[in-house]
């Protein structure tokens, strides 16, 4: 069933966004900054040249930008060669396709069935989610990590089981490594979570005490785990090449390393220009 309906899906989206098919974009048709860096970095990890900004050597390690996103374009580049980009597109409609999936399994477990397949045909159907499956940016795969942490947290809830929390934590760990932004969602969870058990404690409810014996605190902690044990192999990287525990800059550096990137000439190949659907505008 599953596969019938991951199949409709996909093709909903090619047929909302068909022209990536036949207008290919090209490296100079990259939108200024965001996806220049994110193609600066998969560049030149797919050529062994390090996490680095630089067009040339010196290529010095960056902060720039959370690192997953361009680990999965290094790697479209190093399959896809000259057609990495389009590669890189057909990605992104495969992963925008998965994600309407797992809204279809969140939307079974929240709405009545009889409407449950409308929240991921709106989703793949609209304009902006369009707009994002053609260009070399990082907001596919959150939306997929997202999602996917989502459906892992709520079916760990639902059959009680530790290791569904445990790589809803993995998940949200390979979420903060492609949006910094998200890394406030686990704090946020778990904020939330004791703070329901602690009023459940003073409240006789029996919404609030059900709620207490179906997630007991290892839940917790396993999604703690997942998520720490994801992120601490960046953070000691960085730690030892920045003399700083962090995840990515957005201040000084950003700054200094975007101007770069703008005197620095990357001489990309072929000049041709992608369609955008007329229907976006």
């Amino acid at each position: 069933m599953f596969r019938k309906i991951g199949i409709t899906l996909l093709g909903l989206l090619i047929i909302a966004n068909f022209a990536i098919f036949y207008t290919p974009r090209t490296p100079l048709t990259l939108q200024c900054c965001d996806e220049l860096e994110y193609y600066a970095i998969a560049h030149n990890l797919s050529l062994g040249n390090g996490y680095s900004i630089r067009a040339h050597p010196p290529f010095l390690p960056t902060l720039l930008r959370e690192p997953l996103y361009p680990l999965l374009l290094a790697l479209t580049i190093k399959i896809g060669g000259d057609s990495s980009l389009l590669l890189a597109q057909i990605v992104s409609l495969i992963i925008l396709a998965a994600s309407a999936l797992l809204l279809f399994m969140l939307s079974r477990e929240i709405l009545p069935r009889r409407i449950s397949f409308l929240p991921p045909i709106l989703f793949l159907l609209s304009p902006r989610v369009a707009h994002y499956s053609w260009t070399i940016l990082s907001d596919t795969l959150g939306v997929f990590l997202l999602l996917l942490s989502l459906v892992l947290t709520l079916y760990g809830k639902k059959r009680q089981k530790t290791s569904f929390f445990f790589l809803a934590g993995i998940s949200f760990g390979l979420l903060t490594l492609t949006k910094m932004a998200f890394v406030l969602f686990v704090p946020g969870f778990l904020a939330t979570y004791f703070l329901i058990r602690m009023i459940a404690k003073k409240i006789t409810s029996s919404n609030l005490q059900t709620f207490r014996e179906n997630l007991p605190p290892y839940f917790a902690g396993a999604l703690l785990a997942g998520f720490i044990i994801v992120l601490t192999p960046w953070i000691i990287r960085n730690a030892i090449l920045f003399k700083k525990p962090v995840l990515t800059v957005r201040t000084g550096q950003l700054l200094d390393e975007r101007t770069r990137l703008e005197q620095e000439a990357w001489h990309l190949p072929i000049q041709r220009h992608a369609a955008v659907p007329l229907w976006f505008w």
